[in-house]
């Protein structure tokens, strides 16, 4: 007799035991479909519009240090500040997965208004940097 696959066996070990039930399934047995069904529409649609508005900053400031940086001798600067965003960019995203998927609480949703609030900040200034 072939041995199930844990993927698709019984739910039992190979003594019999069957494994407790995941801390994330609901009363039906369950898991959820979707990870973000009780968060409410006005938290979601604000924090969409507040990602929104730092993609369109960071992207605005991105070009603008490639432009300055192809123009001046020492556009390496510029280049690295770009990239400092690009950074930036990719660990909020990171840490709006992991709030997503549920590795973090939904309480710490405020880490990501924080960090997106620096990156703003940050593009702001390299913004003034360039600009003069």
């Amino acid at each position: 007799m072939a041995e199930q696959s844990p993927f698709f066996g019984s739910g039992s070990n190979s003594k019999g035991e069957v494994a407790p039930p995941s801390p994330n399934t609901g009363e039906s047995g369950q898991a959820p479909v979707y990870h973000g069904t009780y968060e409410k529409k006005g938290q979601k649609y604000t924090l969409y519009t507040f990602i929104g508005a730092i993609i369109i900053m960071v992207l605005i400031t991105f070009i603008l240090c490639i432009v300055e940086g192809l123009k001046h001798p020492q556009g390496v600067l510029f280049f690295l500040l770009a990239i400092s965003l690009i950074g930036f960019i990719f660990i909020e995203l990171m840490v709006l997965r992991m709030i997503r998927s549920g590795d973090l609480d939904k309480e710490k949703a405020w880490f990501a208004y924080f960090m997106g609030a620096c990156t703003i900040v940050e593009a702001l200034f390299v913004n003034i940097v360039v600009l003069s």
